[in-house]
């Protein structure tokens, strides 16, 4: 965890490390570190290396009305079809409860670099990014 120190509040980026990123349908949950046979199976299925679970809800971990949340979602969601790629809806949760979950999308075939953009773009701390038969990472944007 050391590469994340000074950049953000520790206990903010525990939250992030700790969190479930859980994709709707179908039914998939992404931990940091943990390599997942189902999001593998997803992206052989889908011709795609790389993937992104991305939010823009609450930027800059600030908490949003549920409306101008929806309004920031549908931009990046826009932004998606733009680029032509493969998402699925889903949400971040806290497994300890201390924080509502947020909706978000896993991106299939979007590059690390891409969405880190993304990631800046929608004033997001954090991103997840991985690839194939990788585990999942968690990358700060907003350094």
């Amino acid at each position: 965890m050391a590469e994340y120190s000074g950049i953000l509040d520790e206990q903010l980026i525990q939250s992030y490390l700790n969190a479930e990123y859980r994709v709707i349908k179908p039914q998939i949950t992404i931990k940091i570190g943990q390599i997942n046979l189902l999001l593998n199976e997803l992206l052989m299925d889908n011709n795609a290396y790389y993937y992104a679970f991305i939010t823009a809800e609450n930027p800059y971990s600030n908490s949003f009305s549920k409306i101008e949340n929806a309004v920031l979602m549908n931009q990046l969601k826009a932004d998606l079809i733009h680029l032509n790629l493969v998402f699925l809806e889903g949400i971040g949760i806290d497994p300890n409860g201390n924080w509502p979950g947020e909706n978000s999308f896993l991106v299939l075939d979007l590059h690390p670099l891409t969405a880190i953009e993304l990631g800046k773009k929608y004033q997001q701390h954090a991103i997840v990014v991985g690839g194939l038969g990788e585990v999942p990472l968690l990358k700060i944007t907003s350094a």
